[in-house]
């Protein structure tokens, strides 16, 4: 990372900027290209790990690549505020990237909770997850295997 001065090291801090986002752009292989979506997240850090979570349709290609290629990179940023500083500008902001390998979770009561940790994450506490919205949806995950933090308070 050239701008050390910006690098969050503290995983907690770096947890509170996952927090933060509404969106996770995730990057797949797409043969000799990289193919990138923006999606809603739910996220928990347990144990050390930090776990990613996504919901989507049963199809497209989003769906095709994954299960060719499940390692993916992924993007979050917010607090996106242009700041006068001195005879310039700044530009706050917080970011975290990562890798990581996608797994579809197919059991109703993994996914039922894979939903209600997305609806957490937008403070949504009034829909209770069906069983159609479960027969409706797939939900993948990203077991994070690496992530960096940076922020410019």
């Amino acid at each position: 990372m050239r701008r050390k001065d910006r690098e969050v090291t503290d995983v907690n801090e770096i947890v509170e900027i996952i927090a933060e986002c509404e969106i996770s752009i995730v990057g797949m292989r797409d043969d000799e290209d990289v193919y990138m979506v923006p999606l809603n997240f739910g996220y928990t850090y347990v144990d050390d790990q930090l776990t990613l979570y996504f919901h989507c349709a049963h199809e497209g290609k989003k769906i095709d690549l994954l299960k060719r290629n499940p390692r993916v990179s992924f993007e979050m940023d917010c607090g996106h505020v242009l700041t006068p500083s001195g005879n310039s500008y700044t530009y706050k902001y917080g970011c975290v990237l990562g890798k990581g390998v996608a797994e579809f979770i197919d059991d109703d009561q993994l996914k039922s909770e894979a939903i209600e940790i997305i609806l957490q994450h937008y403070d949504i506490n009034n829909l209770t997850v069906t069983a159609e919205m479960l027969e409706a949806t797939t939900i993948f995950k990203i077991i994070v295997t690496e992530f960096t933090g940076k922020r410019n308070k």
